[in-house]
Order: structure tokens, then C-alpha cells, then sequence
């Protein structure tokens, strides 16, 4: 069923001519944590930006309960994806978009949630960038993801999302079918210059097809 476009508090910043992105901040952001980032790695995509409506033990803001130090539920996940991709949808239909010219940029809880999104409602994301994204349920796929692009972005010491996470998350995709590719750097879970630049690579190449 579909839900109100008032599910998530957002930013729009319309720009016309290089698509859309949707940023999903990690734990204890906002709708604006991500925009400079998306600004510098998209110069003059329109900006579609999601403040988490769940709260943690100290108050903080996120998309998904649970999690770090310990895994994710299924049972906590699959909600808030379809939440997520019911908005999304919404948000196409008032703001005028096409979703296969929307990415989807989401750190830590934003970016487990898209993997979460992409293993259940994969008609809404085509394109993925994932910062530090934990394996968002144990279950494999149930879609195919052939024609999904996804960019992980890991830390190699990171102790708060553990490498290999990102390695397994890399794994499942692939195995779905989508066109992973994994980057690392040596760096925690806090992102770093050089993750920019690949998100930067990373779409240049797939704008040029």
C-alpha cells in the first residue's frame, strides 16, 4: 500500500540535467549531513535528502533499530526499506523524477538500509553508493539484480561497520546479479577524501555507460 510522502521529513534541491540523488544519513545525522558531500561528489544533481524517523537509546536519528554491536534483523529491516521505497516512489511522482536516473547515497544506518532496499524493493534503486554499510539481514536475495550498479565503500578499520561486512554485503549483491564494486580504504568508520574521489570516478563511468 502506498504511503504518504509525509512519512520523512526531506530536503529537495532541484537542479536540472544530472540526476537525482537521495542521501541516507548514518546515526545521529540529519537531512543536511550528507548534502556537502553529495554536492561535491554530483556537482548539479538535484538533491533528494531523508531524515531518519527512528531514534536510538541516547535520542539519536536513524533509519533502522538495532544494529552495531550487533547485527541486523531482518524483521527490523524489510519495514523501513519498504517505508524508504514508498517514499522514494512518492517523491518521484511530486518532485517529477525518473527513478532510473535516481543514485542512492546512504553512510552506516543509511547505507545498511539501501542494501536492505535493494534486497527487497530493487525496482526502486539502480544505482547504490554504500559508505560503511553493515550486512543488512542474513537471508539471501530473493530478486535478481542483474542491471543494478553498486559502489561499497569500506574501511579497513573500521570498528564500528566491520570489514567484512562489506565484503559479505559485496558477495550477496554480486551473487543477486548486480555489478558490485568494492573499495577500500585504510581508514575507520569516519569517511575520507578519497572516498569521494571514487564515488566521483565511480559515476563518471557510469554516465559515460
Amino acid at each position: 500500500m502506498s504511503r504518504s510522502i509525509a512519512l520523512y521529513h526531506h530536503l529537495w534541491e532541484f537542479n536540472e540535467g544530472r540526476g537525482v540523488m537521495a542521501l541516507l544519513h548514518g546515526t545521529g545525522g540529519d537531512e543536511t549531513s550528507l548534502l556537502p558531500i553529495a554536492r561535491t561528489v554530483a556537482p548539479g544533481a538535484a538533491l533528494l535528502s531523508l531524515r531518519g524517523n527512528v531514534r536510538n537509546d541516547m535520542g539519536d536519528l536513524r533509519f533502522i533499530a538495532g544494529g552495531p554491536p550487533f547485527a541486523y534483523r531482518a524483521a527490523d529491516v524489510k519495514p523501513r526499506a519498504h517505508d524508504v521505497a514508498d517514499f522514494l516512489n512518492a517523491a518521484a511522482a511530486r518532485y517529477g523524477f525518473d527513478l532510473e536516473d535516481l543514485t542512492v547515497m546512504g553512510y552506516s544506518n543509511g547505507g545498511t538500509l539501501t542494501g536492505g532496499m535493494l534486497l527487497t524493493r530493487p525496482e526502486v534503486v539502480r544505482r547504490a553508493v554504500l559508505f560503511r554499510p553493515m550486512v543488512p539481514m542474513e537471508l539471501p536475495p530473493d530478486h535478481n539484480l542483474a542491471g543494478k550498479e553498486v559502489l561499497i565503500l569500506g574501511g579497513r578499520r573500521d570498528d564500528i561497520c566491520p570489514p567484512e561486512d562489506s565484503e559479505r554485503l559485496a558477495q550477496m549483491l554480486t551473487l543477486a546479479g548486480a555489478r558490485v564494486r568494492l573499495r577500500w580504504r585504510d581508514a575507520g568508520h569516519l569517511l575520507h577524501p578519497d572516498d569521494f574521489e571514487d564515488v566521483k570516478e565511480w559515476l563518471a563511468r557510469d554516465e559515460e555507460g
